[in-house]
């Protein structure tokens, strides 16, 4: 018997695919690295199983169109180059049970997940033909196929979004208006449980160092409005600024506490010369370094 290793992650992933697969969802698929260990021969084949029920399912939209179409979901949403939602299909306000008043308007982003959006984002901005690896998006937490096509004035585009289902019973309606609410709390939840990570690594930040918010954005995967927002909403300042606040903290400590020379101290901060040290020490603290611990030492 031949065993296979690989990490918790690829494992939970295979194994949440093929429960999906088993339930009749057809529309997501695993990520392929091209890592050429053995357990990938195991996700490519079951992407290969995958396509293979997939491509069945889609043969019926030639042979048995009505009856294709029991298996097949799609919306469209109209989004403006600002990737807010002008209109969106009557079909996702029923199945959904949305209402137009609410969503048009808002960002799409608010419906998906970050790296979705981010996606979203580089194809309303690329020639058309452009595709990315990347084959399903979330959106309000389910995974759907996807498309972006331009509208003829190119002030809009049609987001498509399809699931394809082999068990009907995952199509039957329930109520989505809490779903969307379960969702943005979700969301939210996640948000913060980011947001505090970022808190953390900025309190243990090499202050040396620059950190910038397109960094931070980069590293937790989250986006710059929304770090913006929920950083302001928890800590009532700016990732940036806080990052500043606690440097100046440090700064203080050692200019009161340590034996490192004034030099020194602006040297750890990251300042390009005592000068720009000492005029941001004033700014925060309206005392010069040098004249705290003057002070201090008498």
């Amino acid at each position: 018997m031949k065993q296979i290793s690989c990490t918790k992650s690829r494992w939970k992933k295979a194994i949440d695919q093929l429960l999906k697969m088993g339930q009749g969802n057809l529309t997501g698929r695993l990520s392929i690295k091209n890592r050429n260990d053995d357990f990938e021969e195991l996700e490519i084949l079951i992407n290969l199983i995958n396509e293979e029920w997939l491509a069945g399912v889609l043969n019926n939209s030639l042979s048995k169109p009505k009856y294709f179409h029991k298996y097949i979901r799609h919306f469209q949403i109209i989004l403006n180059r600002k990737l807010n939602i002008t209109n969106f299909s009557q079909t996702l306000e029923s199945q959904y049970n949305i209402s137009k008043d609410i969503i048009i308007g808002t960002a799409i982003e608010e419906y998906i997940d970050t790296a979705s959006y981010e996606l979203i984002k580089k194809l309303s901005q690329s020639e058309r033909g452009i595709t990315y690896d990347q084959r399903t998006i979330q959106f309000l937490n389910e995974e759907f196929q996807y498309s972006l096509v331009p509208m003829t004035n190119e002030k809009y585009s049609i987001l498509n979004l399809y699931q394809f289902q082999t068990n009907l019973s995952h199509f039957l309606p329930y109520d989505k208006t809490d779903k969307i609410k379960q969702y943005q709390m979700q969301k939210r939840y996640r948000q913060n449980d980011i947001i505090d990570k970022i808190k953390n690594y900025l309190d243990h930040a090499d202050f040396s160092k620059s950190v910038t918010i397109d960094f931070l954005c980069k590293e937790f995967g989250i986006n710059k409005n929304h770090l913006s927002t929920a950083f302001m909403e928890n800590y009532q300042c700016g990732a940036y600024e806080y990052f500043i606040k606690r440097k100046m903290e440090q700064a203080y400590l050692l200019v009161a506490n340590s034996k490192l020379t004034l030099n020194e101290i602006s040297i750890q901060g990251g300042f390009s010369s005592y000068p720009t040290f000492s005029n941001a020490f004033f700014k925060h603290f309206n005392i010069r370094p040098r004249a705290l611990r003057k002070t201090l030492n008498q």
